[in-house]
């Protein structure tokens, strides 16, 4: 007896071409069909826990029974109604007229901004003030401040970390990426956003930072534009297994002729940051799903 197969592709969350299986006349003898759900499908998180545990191949390949294509399966009238829908869910859009044809689907981000310092006056919160200003459609960017964390403390954490500790976490979790702008302090980062990273990166197994995607920007009054503390900032998230944006680099010198009243106003420095704010974009929604 020969097996037959069939590939059912799922990709881009498209409805389910049953017409792929229902057209071709199926095998007398047991056969089992190929579902090619692959790595960045939206789809793949909806599948139930029972599909799920078929998915035994990094490419996402499952191998199902052909029983479970028939026609009076409930478990295939789940799949064929219940997959795509899910699959659109979990990739929510605002909709904005283009002017000409009709509406036009942007994808909707949370971006967590984190400044490097705790300067009330910090030309790296100025970064991110401006980064808010430039988002693209449909991302938000929520600013978050660093001055009520504790100092890293073992016992403190076995004790249960303080609600400042797990605030700070949720907040991670509930993103969908990082825009961290940071000065450079003594060719490394500052101690209270190294210190926050500590608290979030443990435990390390279920650390929100974790397949995190991060952007990363700083501004300082030197010549240098803090590349060596972004330096430092990225060995620091191969750690915690974040993904790190490569490109484009955002190193602003001379910050203090860049800004007035606390507003950037230089224009190509802005320039930058909105390149930066689109590459983040499609670099977070590669690794969305």
């Amino acid at each position: 007896a020969t097996t037959e197969i069939y590939t059912l592709s799922l990709h881009d969350a498209l409805p389910i071409p049953t017409r792929t299986i229902r057209n071709r006349p199926f095998p007398t003898v047991p056969s089992r069909v190929l579902v090619d759900v692959g790595r960045g499908c939206p789809c793949r998180r909806a599948f139930p826990r029972f599909l799920r545990s078929l998915l035994s191949q990094p490419t996402g390949i499952v191998q199902l029974p052909l029983a479970f294509f028939a026609a009076d399966s409930p478990r295939w009238a789940w799949f064929r109604h219940t997959v795509p829908s899910r699959a659109a869910r979990r990739t929510p859009t605002t909709e904005s007229s283009s002017g000409k044809g009709g509406p036009v689907t942007t994808p909707t981000l949370r971006i967590l901004g984190i400044p490097g310092s705790l300067r009330r006056q910090s030309y790296n919160r100025g970064l991110l003030l401006a980064a808010q200003e430039l988002a693209p459609p449909g991302v938000t960017i929520e600013l978050y401040e660093l001055h009520d964390l504790p100092l890293y403390n073992q016992d403190l954490e076995e004790a249960g970390p303080p609600e400042s500790v797990l605030q700070f976490k949720r907040a991670i979790a509930e993103a969908d990426a990082l825009l961290i702008a940071t000065p450079e302090y003594n060719w490394s980062v500052p101690g209270p956003l190294k210190n926050a990273i500590d608290w979030a990166s443990r435990p390390p197994a279920i650390s929100p930072l974790r397949r995190k995607p991060v952007a990363i920007m700083g501004a300082t009054t030197g010549l240098f534009g803090t590349v060596r503390g972004q330096l430092a900032l990225r060995q620091v998230f191969l750690s915690t297994e974040s993904y790190v944006l490569p490109k484009p680099d955002v190193l602003v010198r001379d910050a203090a002729s860049l800004f007035r009243d606390g507003r950037l106003v230089d224009e190509p420095t802005r320039q930058m940051i909105r390149q930066l704010l689109e590459a983040l974009v499609a670099w977070t929604l590669r690794f969305r799903d």
